[in-house]
């Protein structure tokens, strides 16, 4: 019913929109150019070419999301370099370089959505998967991913990566965008997004998907009795979930608001819950508000002021044993960050700034048969201030230091330093070394949850982990449009916050392990000309604990192919191959290697004045069979993944 009436609402909204202004062009169109010079903002807070950030960047377009057909955060992860997932059936999950630990909920990598957090203050987790309304992709203009630390410019949870989502302006988009799509296990999806330039220069949009997935049955040896239906899941790997998103941009000022709602049924029947029990399933709200102002006092000088507004509410059904178990969380936090950027010279631009954030709440609640069981809430303030200066002595040396202070109300100040030497030793050619450290505060469940009935006790001594991070990396444009990079690293955690079994009591318990470390090098090479576009990357990482023992969830290589070209006057054609070796369960077992083969075809058209697009696109091509880890919650070592998969889809634009 809700999927039918957003539509509806959203189809009202494009057919009264008619009169609005004129299509600004085909992303694809401008890909060539584009690719000569890649921009990134999130590798230092300001724009500049990817060459000169001190960092390991990746751009992903909005025309290679469109030719491979990507529909979330997730797929677009699993095709970069470093980058692996993991699916247990209700959330999806982000490894990098080697480090993706069964159940974190992605809260070591930093999510923004143009440049605003969203990673949630409860369980701090990224919401790669649908759980943020999936974030309608067609609206993106690229994805950041700069790898490494962020702390020194964005405080706790930026330690492996910073991603960030570059939605397009208003005025960048077209007029009306319809969409439509149907798949396996009954997938539907629709969407509009409309947007509009006015005379005085005030640029709106808005834009909204809805999607409800009814899932396949599936089969879990573990659970193969009659008792428990033969081991069948039937009907419960449903997925629903509806955002809408909104910009008003007038010159210096910007206001953005997003609203996200998500609804998972759980097949696998995680926390021993009751196996195939209908009523299992979780529920992710995700709001927030963003009004972000920026003035130039001189052609030298400019300050940034962001105020911002989060709503994060979270419920869960885990029917156990009859009983009608249920867990909640809520969390509300608001932040003023100030940013202020000076170019004291031609070759020197300092960047400074403070940032305050009051968490008015962070909660979690548990009970059984409506009597509660845990019910804990906290709230605390940070308050930040950072600066880093990039300078340039020669036309060949480029240097970065900076660094950021962190004060939380629950713990001592951390300090995150960050600092870069890039040598240019022809203009082609980029040299980086790079060494940066970050923190991450014990999220609000990492810490307080507690219940020994289900097999978990709290830890109120829970400190903040670390990691410092050694790099070497050579970019190398070798032609317009192709380009290579090497990248040599070494990732050294301290006080790793992991789950562990107390041998004393058996339960499970969060505990700042002693250390850990991943060393590796990745290669890659990517092209682009006007008819084909193609990427190869190949990553091997060693990620292990202080005794020298394999990490769970880390396979140990990883190869990735993609091309885009025509197949004639009519159509496109996107291919990508992913392959990984085994990976380490909790469960010491050890998942098979496997290799996905996905394509994207797609045809354009242009009928009654319009932009139309159909596209099929075609997940694991060849039926692999192959499933990656669970985590602890799980009877399931690993968690069988999709088979061969389809959906059909038509867009258009006008």
């Amino acid at each position: 019913m809700k999927f039918a009436l957003l539509t509806v609402v959203l189809g009202a909204l494009a057919c009264s929109a008619t009169a609005w202004a004129e299509e600004s062009g085909d992303p694809a169109q401008d890909e060539f150019q584009a690719l000569l010079e890649q921009r990134v903002e999130a590798a230092a807070r300001y724009d500049q070419s990817v060459h000169d950030a001190a960092a390991s960047v990746t751009i992903v377009t909005a025309a290679e999301i469109e030719r491979y057909g990507h529909r979330t955060i997730d797929a677009v992860l699993r095709s970069v370099r470093s980058f692996y997932g993991t699916d247990d059936r209700n959330y999806a999950y982000a490894g990098m370089r080697g480090f993706g630990r069964p159940g974190d909920y992605n809260n070591r990598i930093l999510l923004l959505l143009d440049g605003h957090a969203v990673n949630d203050n409860v369980f701090g987790s990224a919401p790669v998967g649908t759980e943020l309304g999936g974030i309608d992709l067609r609206t993106v203009e690229r994805i950041e991913i700069v790898r490494g630390p962020g702390s020194s410019l964005y405080g706790a949870n930026a330690m492996l990566a910073v991603i960030n989502v570059v939605t397009r302006e208003p005025k960048a988009m077209s007029p009306v965008r319809l969409q439509i799509e149907s798949g396996t296990g009954g997938h539907m999806k629709g969407g509009a997004a409309l947007a509009r330039v006015l005379d005085n220069g005030l640029q709106l949009s808005i834009s909204g998907q809805a999607s409800q997935v009814d899932g396949l049955d599936l089969y879990y040896p573990q659970y193969d009795d009659p008792a428990t239906n033969d081991g069948m899941a039937t009907g419960l790997d449903w997925d629903e979930y509806y955002d809408v998103q909104g910009t008003i941009r007038s010159h210096d000022l910007q206001i953005q608001a997003v609203w996200a709602s998500r609804e998972k049924g759980i097949p696998t029947a995680a926390w021993e819950m009751d196996f195939n029990d209908p009523s299992a399933r979780t529920r992710d709200d995700h709001a927030f508000v963003d009004v972000q102002y920026e003035h130039s006092f001189s052609a030298g000088q400019s300050t940034i002021a962001r105020a911002y507004a989060n709503r994060y509410q979270y419920e869960g059904a885990w029917p156990t044993g009859g009983v009608d178990v249920r867990d909640a969380s809520d969390g509300r936090w608001y932040g003023l960050d100030l940013r202020h950027l000076w170019d004291v010279r031609s070759n020197l631009r300092i960047t400074g700034g403070a940032v305050a954030e009051q968490h008015a709440r962070a909660d979690y609640q548990f009970s059984n048969d409506g009597v509660t069981e845990f019910d804990k809430s906290v709230s605390f303030q940070v308050y930040s201030g950072y600066a880093q200066a990039d300078m340039q002595p020669t036309g060949w040396l480029s240097l970065m230091l900076g660094g950021r202070a962190d004060k939380y109300s629950t713990y001592d100040a951390a300090l995150s330093p960050r600092a870069g030497v890039i040598l240019n030793p022809v203009s082609s050619s980029a040299v980086k070394m790079l060494y940066g450290e970050a923190f991450r505060v014990p999220t609000f469940w990492e810490r307080y949850y507690d219940d020994p009935a289900l097999g978990y006790k709290a830890n109120d001594a829970l400190e903040p982990e670390v990691i410092r991070t050694y790099e070497l990396v050579w970019e190398q444009d070798v032609r317009d449009g192709t380009s290579g990079s090497v990248s040599l690293f070494e990732n050294r955690f301290d006080g790793l916050i992991d789950t562990a079994i107390d041998p004393g009591d058996s339960l499970y318990v969060n505990r700042n392990t002693s250390s850990a470390h991943a060393r590796g090098i990745e290669f890659e090479l990517r092209t682009t000309t006007e008819r084909l576009s193609a990427y190869a990357s190949y990553s091997h990482q060693r990620a292990e604990d202080g005794d020298g023992n394999w990490l769970t969830n880390s396979p140990r290589n990883l190869a990735k192919f993609g091309i885009g070209v025509p197949l004639g006057a009519y159509l496109r054609c996107g291919v990508e191959s992913q392959f990984e070796t085994g990976r380490l369960t909790v469960y010491r077992t050890q998942t098979d290697s496997f290799m996905l083969v996905n394509l994207n075809v797609t045809t354009a058209f242009n009928p009654f004045s319009t932009r139309t697009v159909a596209s099929l696109l075609v997940r694991n091509l060849f039926d692999e069979a192959y499933a990656t880890p669970g985590g602890y919650e799980h009877v399931q070592p690993a968690i069988p993944q999709d088979g061969r998969t389809f959906i059909v889809g038509l867009e258009t634009r006008f």
